[in-house]
């Protein structure tokens, strides 16, 4: 039996998951965006002052390219039958994260403008990539703050029927300030980004990846959960070890990061283990 993917969340990136699949520079692969059952387009972020912004330097809304436009991807991924997904993205590396989450009318702010982005341009859900909290300190206060945001957006989207998907770190890694167990349930999807351990571009260890989805399995229930595969990291030889493992510990499915790193040879090896939610054209060279 195939693997069902759950959009890996793929990335548009400017996407998410059958994955997911998410997008930075993944133009060049949208053609696989129907494959996906949903996708996750990384045009937002948190500035520096706290503030979500379209206009960051990585991750920003793009502009038109003649007859194509951003909404009209979004229109199309929808029409389709892939979910699509803003993701916003945040990291902590100069406090703003931080910052964010400990100043009241920021949170507020930032929760409002969420909301306000994600159903002005039609997107079925969000995703949270706020990265870089409790780097080697399990700290409950970092913890605390995160989950408060997590709860309060989930407040504002919920009864909308707006999704809440989370991107975190993985538990055996580096950055300590996830409350797995309370975020599970809070959010309807849990991405484990089980990579970035070593070598970003070399096929990440399986043993730490197993460690990952075993932590994490033990505080989130198995349908909400999916394994973060990096296509930075992996290739066509090392992939489907990694999905093997999503399906032995009964995942939800794999999120994939992301469209444009993805590639022929890859995609045509998980085409071997994987049920894509619709054809997936492969051109052999």
């Amino acid at each position: 039996m195939n693997f069902p993917s759950l959009g890996g969340i793929t990335q548009e990136s400017p996407a998410f998951r059958r994955g997911e699949c998410q997008a930075i520079s993944s133009f060049a692969e949208r053609a696989l965006i129907p494959s996906f059952d949903s996708v996750a387009f990384g045009w937002s972020r948190i500035d520096a002052d706290g503030n979500v912004t379209v206009n960051g330097k990585d991750f920003y809304w793009p502009q038109a390219a003649g007859d194509t436009t951003p909404e009209g991807i979004i229109d199309a991924a929808a029409g389709q039958g892939t979910a699509p997904f803003l993701m916003v993205y945040a990291g902590d590396a100069a406090g703003e994260l931080t910052k964010l989450l400990e100043t009241k009318d920021l949170r507020d702010r930032a929760i409002h403008n969420i909301r306000k982005l994600v159903e002005e341009k039609r997107f079925a859900g969000v995703v949270l990539d706020f990265e870089g909290l409790g780097m080697n300190d399990d700290n409950p206060q970092v913890k605390q703050k995160y989950n408060e945001f997590v709860s309060q957006l989930a407040a504002k989207l919920h009864p909308s029927g707006i999704q809440l998907a989370l991107a975190l770190h993985p538990q055996n890694g580096a950055f300590k300030g996830y409350d797995y167990a309370t975020l599970g349930k809070i959010a309807d999807l849990i991405v484990v980004m089980a990579y970035a351990y070593e070598n970003e571009k070399q096929p990440e260890p399986l043993d730490r990846v197993n460690e990952a989805i075993k932590l994490a399995v033990g505080q989130v229930p198995k349908d909400k959960l999916l394994l973060g595969i990096s296509m930075g990291s992996e290739n066509a030889q090392s992939v489907n070890s990694k999905i093997g493992l999503a399906k032995r510990y009964g995942l939800k499915g794999i999120a994939l990061w992301r469209l444009g790193l993805i590639g022929q040879p890859a995609m045509a090896e998980m085409q071997k283990t994987v049920q894509w939610k619709s054809a997936v054209q492969v051109t052999h060279s």
